[in-house]
């Protein structure tokens, strides 16, 4: 529905039929993470976005923009992630009002919540170790700790260790080694998930991480990654060009909010497997920047051809 809307009914069946193709759509239906679950509500929130500026009547807009708050809070609870979507002071009064009603039917004590909960400085200290993944010696460091500040305070030394262990240089080679091990996955770390199939078949042959043909689910997963990855990079190069506030404005600031997210925090390409159908959305809007450029130049060469023969 927010392919048609951005696109029209064409490029809709377009969208429909390439996420068909697009294989973590399927080789994630049976693994319930909170990735694949929150999913609706982000698309649910951005649709709900497009058709409120899309929209003509000032009440209708802020109607669906509120209801798109509410889904970005829900989806919060669900996933921590998806509060990239929170930069309007409407979203913020929403999630107020909705954590407030939460802590009043709590079952979860305050002496709980201080035993068990982890600060922020928890997943910022992970994603400065190694290539920025999930590390069960930091978790255990963490869970040491009894209380939220003596976890943060004890986050925070190791966070100050590890910047100035990687000086300036390091980091940045810390942060570009990051980025690549997350982004360039197209099967968004499924193989982890089937090292252990309960069956042996041909499908597993080509999911499970050492069967007889994973070398061609890589590899298709990847270049399918890869073109899209460059077709957004059109995307976002139209927009430095030529800038222009609408929809799809709103959808590139998501995704680069999510890149820049994800260069500090606690990763894996998993992670990304919620923005899947946004990333989708921008590589159709590439693929049509691509074609008009293309059809840019192949227009001053008719007009010579036309002139030679007159």
């Amino acid at each position: 529905f927010t392919a048609k809307r951005l696109f029209g009914n064409r490029k809709a069946v377009f969208v429909l039929a390439f996420c068909a193709l697009f294989l973590p759509y399927l080789t994630y239906l049976p693994y319930y993470y909170s990735d694949s679950m929150s999913m609706p509500f982000l698309i649910g929130a951005v649709y709900l976005m497009v058709s409120a500026f899309q929209g003509d009547h000032r009440k209708s807009m802020c109607a669906k923009l509120c209801a798109a708050g509410a889904l970005v809070f829900l989806g919060y609870k669900v996933k921590g992630s998806i509060i990239i979507l929170v930069f309007t002071a409407g979203f913020g009064a929403i999630g107020f009002a909705y954590n407030t009603a939460v802590d009043a039917v709590n079952p979860i004590t305050k002496q709980q919540y201080e035993e068990y909960e982890y600060p922020v400085t928890h997943w910022i200290m992970m994603g400065l170790k190694g290539l920025g993944k999930y590390d069960e010696h930091d978790d255990y460091y963490t869970r040491s700790f009894h209380s939220k500040q003596e976890k943060q305070d004890a986050n925070v030394k190791v966070i100050k260790e590890r910047v100035k262990k990687y000086k300036i240089d390091g980091l940045y080679n810390h942060m570009v080694k990051k980025a690549v091990w997350t982004w360039q996955d197209g099967t968004y770390y499924i193989s982890y998930h089937n090292q252990k199939p309960k069956n042996d078949n041909i499908l597993m042959d080509f999911l499970h991480i050492n069967g007889k043909y994973n070398k061609a689910f890589q590899n298709y997963s990847s270049a399918l990654q890869m073109f899209i990855l460059l077709m957004i990079c059109i995307s976002a190069l139209k927009t430095l060009v030529r800038p222009e506030v609408d929809e799809m404005l709103l959808l590139k600031g998501i995704v680069f909010s999510a890149f820049l997210f994800f260069l500090l925090w606690e990763t894996r390409s998993r992670y990304l497997f919620n923005m899947t159908p946004l990333f989708i959305l921008l590589m159709v809007d590439g693929m049509d920047t691509a074609k008009a450029f293309l059809d840019s130049l192949k227009k001053p060469g008719k007009h010579i051809a036309e002139q030679t023969t007159v």
